[in-house]
């Protein structure tokens, strides 16, 4: 499982537009889930 580094790569984001990507996922599609431990955010 590859893992990212939010904080790290905030950076990258400033380049990308702020418009929707024109994207439809299909069932093949890659997805991520984030897990939290109820209301205190930590993983």
């Amino acid at each position: 499982i590859e893992t990212i580094e939010q904080a790290r790569e905030c950076g990258l984001r400033q380049d990308l537009p702020v418009s929707r990507p024109d994207a439809r996922p299909s069932a093949d599609s890659a997805a991520y889930v984030i897990h939290t431990s109820g209301s205190t955010g930590q993983a």
